[in-house]
This record gives C-alpha cells, structure tokens and sequence, in this order.
C-alpha cells in the first residue's frame, strides 16, 4: 500500500499493522473519522493525530498517549472526538495540556533545575553557599512555598510578602 500524505482509508489493525516504514515522515487519514490521522515516521513509530483547525491556523494535534499498537483505533476515534470538540468549543487542546503540565511543577522543582543549571559568568557551578544564600532567602519570602504549584506564586503574593517584610523591618527600625 502506498502511503502519501493524501492516502484514506478505513483504519482496521491489518492495515495499519501492515503500513511500510516510510522513508520521510508521512501521514494517513482514516475514512471513518477524517480529521483522524496516523503519524509514520522512518524509525518505525506510528502514532495517531487530529488535524483540525484551531484558531484559524490548520494544526496537526498529536493524541495523547496516542503511540499506535499502544492506542487502539476504537479509543484513537474516540479521542478525535473529544478533541474536536474541545475545538468546537473554542478551547486549543494544545494549549490546554501546556496549562495543565505547568501547574504540577513546584518552586522546589524550578528552584533544584536552576541550581543545578545556573553557571557563572565564567562557566563554573555556583558555590554551594552561593545555593545556600539563594535557598535562604526563598525561606524568608515564601517558604511556605517550596512544595506549591509554582502558578500560585504570582506577581501579588511576592508584592504582598515584600511589602509585609518592608513594614516589619521598619517598625524594628524605629
């Protein structure tokens, strides 16, 4: 069977098990679900995707956990589903999959990556009490912080801790 990217036809496990390894990526869509398309790739791996039109721009969506024989067909036609109408509704599932990753990472998991990361001008690891100084001063503006959502820290929780640290430091002042 040749696989172009403008190939259709009914996807059933034989014919999908049965697609030769491409040379270049390549793309097949199912007569069933149309915007449903499967992703074969030269390395052998085939997973399945919607192509649909989010926000006036024409997108291939990868489904999530969507690697086929992992995903069967059946659930792929279902995922589709959900995903269109996810876009139906005006919502970008892309998007939305960013959003929700990004509010399971906590300040302790930013903060351990940058330290782990961060070089000097010259290249060279920080000091460890250069991290320690760092780790200090999270403890006195937010410790309560360390294991939060880093999305809960937001511009008004620092502005509002700031402010409290400023008003303490001057009534000890005077």
């Amino acid at each position: 069977m040749a696989t172009d990217n403008s190939k259709r036809f009914n996807f059933t496990k034989a014919e999908l098990d049965d697609l030769p390894v491409p040379d270049k990526r390549t793309w097949v869509y199912d007569t069933k679900s149309p915007q449903l398309g499967l992703t074969l790739l030269p390395s052998g791996t085939k997973s399945f995707h919607v192509r649909a039109t989010v926000y006036g721009q024409t997108k291939r969506i990868a489904l999530e956990n969507g690697k086929y024989p992992g995903m069967k067909i059946e659930q792929a036609r279902k995922e589709a589903a959900h995903v269109l109408s996810q876009i139906a509704g005006k919502a970008d599932p892309v998007e939305a999959r960013r959003e929700a990753k990004a509010s399971e990472v906590t300040l302790r998991e930013v903060f351990n990556k940058y330290m782990e990361e961060k070089r000097t001008r010259n290249g060279t690891k920080l000091r460890e009490g250069t991290k320690a100084e760092y780790k200090m001063a999270i403890d006195k503006a937010v410790p309560d912080y360390w294991d939060r959502p880093l999305v809960d820290l937001d511009e008004k929780v620092v502005k509002r801790r700031y402010l409290k640290r400023l008003d303490q430091s001057l009534s000890l002042s005077l």
